[in-house]
């Protein structure tokens, strides 16, 4: 019964949990190693035990199958997403980051919308599944969604001035609870929007503009702050001298 190759600690300390009735797995203390750890034994579950593939696992996966094999008390105990309110598609995604989902943009606009509404205090911890691609996906299917309902800007341009002011757009963000998500794989709102928008909508020209216009102004802008302290520091020498002289 017990298993020989790659992964082998986590997976036989799972199978005397299950069997044997012993202690749950010893997991790692780094969260991100916890969650790689729970992924394995999620996809050993999925293929030896309940022969699917990771989209059946996706589509099928409920809360009572997850209790056979003891994958909510392992959930509870990794201080994961509470599985048996909010479904189990993210860990699924975040075990399988090569493949991909149909339901994707769905998820992550229900999650976001249960966010909005207050029915969730915040995403899943690594709901976006790191910086990986899969994750990266989701991050996009949300800023289209967000764009969609709060930035209905008739032209491309407008959109793209809007986002290239970054300072701006990203207390907008933070009103709009998407904040954290953009942190995860993009510098600025700019590149955020770029690499999200539809392929029909996305202008090179328009991206390349605003980003040297940003960066021209912040260079202005460093150079004037140059110059302002040093008047301020011409300025309060003689000051200085003088009280100086007058001790």
């Amino acid at each position: 019964m017990y298993v020989q190759g790659k992964n082998t600690k986590i997976i036989n300390s799972y199978l005397r949990y299950l069997i044997e009735h012993g202690p749950a797995p010893d997991f790692p203390s780094d969260e991100r190693e916890r969650r790689k750890a729970f992924s394995v034994i999620l996809r050993y579950v999925a293929s030896y035990y309940l022969r699917w593939t990771p989209l059946e696992l996706y589509n099928h996966l409920t809360f009572e199958i997850a209790e056979t094999y003891k994958l909510n008390a392992l959930i509870s105990k990794l201080g994961l997403r509470k599985a048996e309110s909010l479904g189990y598609s993210s860990l699924v995604i975040e075990a399988y980051p090569q493949e991909r989902f149909p339901r994707e943009q769905q998820i992550v606009i229900t999650m976001y919308e249960d966010i909005v509404a207050g029915r969730a205090n915040k995403w899943p911890t690594s709901f976006f599944a790191g910086q990986n691609e899969t994750g990266r996906q989701l991050a996009r299917e949300l800023v289209r969604y967000v764009i969609s309902k709060h930035f209905p800007y008739s032209d491309v341009e407008s959109l793209y001035a809007a986002f290239a002011e970054n300072g701006k757009m990203s207390e907008q963000f933070k009103r709009l609870r998407i904040y954290d998500c953009y942190k995860q794989f993009w510098n600025t709102t700019l590149d955020c929007l770029h690499d999200s928008i539809e392929d029909e909508r996305r202008c090179p020209a328009l991206y390349s503009y605003y980003s040297f216009t940003r960066a021209y102004e912040s260079v202005i802008r460093r150079k004037q702050d140059a110059r302002s302290r040093k008047r301020k520091r011409a300025t309060l020498a003689p000051t200085a001298q003088a009280a100086i002289s007058g001790s």
